[in-house]
């Protein structure tokens, strides 16, 4: 008599596809990190950044969640190189807090080590996006809101230069230097970065092409 077949086992450690992040909110998700901190004017003392700070906090909490979703518990990062640079942002977030046996207080060391930490997280999801195969879409829509971020600076700056009684420090920063754009970044270095990094942004759309819509 023939021996009856015994199923066959589960694969441990198999990836369970996940469905991708909806394009149009994964784009939403990236301008709300990258763009809108960039362009948040409106401020109260005494920090002048906070409110910018705080949108930039939201928003990659939201961009990061939207991927994550995306990415099988089991594709955590594994490779030499991603592993070796969580291990980097875990010693610079011990470091930071170690920075307070040398007199530095403990909210200026809790708010780098909690920014570092961030990071960390970043990175692991990232990595793990990477292997799972969605980082194109997430690169995708990073660009996207990196070069809406310059447009709108550019504009601003733009203003800040040829008009410069329009800004009313609410929704367009007062120039810190008279003739001189500074964005609502505040400071013409970070503006030049920004806009920089926004015009490779631009060129990385234009050559995947994401502008024309042939992707």
């Amino acid at each position: 008599m023939a021996q009856a077949k015994r199923p066959a086992r589960a694969v441990v450690g198999a990836v369970v596809e996940r469905p991708a992040a909806p394009e149009a909110l994964l784009i939403a998700c990236a301008v709300a990190a990258v763009a809108v901190p960039m362009l948040i004017a409106f401020n109260v003392a005494p920090s002048a950044t906070f409110f910018n700070q705080a949108a930039a906090f939201v928003g990659w909490g939201a961009f990061l969640l939207v991927l994550a979703t995306a990415v099988p518990r089991s594709l955590w990062p594994r490779s030499r190189g991603a592993l070796a640079l969580l291990a980097a942002l875990v010693v610079s977030a011990i470091s930071a807090l170690a920075a307070t046996a040398v007199a530095v207080p403990w909210t200026l060391a809790l708010s780098s080590a909690g920014t570092i930490l961030s990071a960390v997280l970043t990175v692991a999801v990232a990595a793990s996006a990477r292997r799972a195969g969605k980082s194109w879409p997430a690169f995708c829509a990073f660009c996207v809101a990196l070069a809406i971020a310059g447009g709108a600076s550019a504009l601003i700056g733009l203003v800040q230069v040829f008009a410069p009684r329009l800004p009313d420090g609410d929704w367009i920063a007062l120039a810190t230097i008279v003739g001189r754009a500074t964005g609502n970044v505040r400071q013409p270095n970070h503006l030049s970065s920004l806009l920089l990094w926004a015009v490779v942004a631009v060129i990385w759309l234009g050559e995947a092409k994401v502008l024309d819509g042939r992707i």
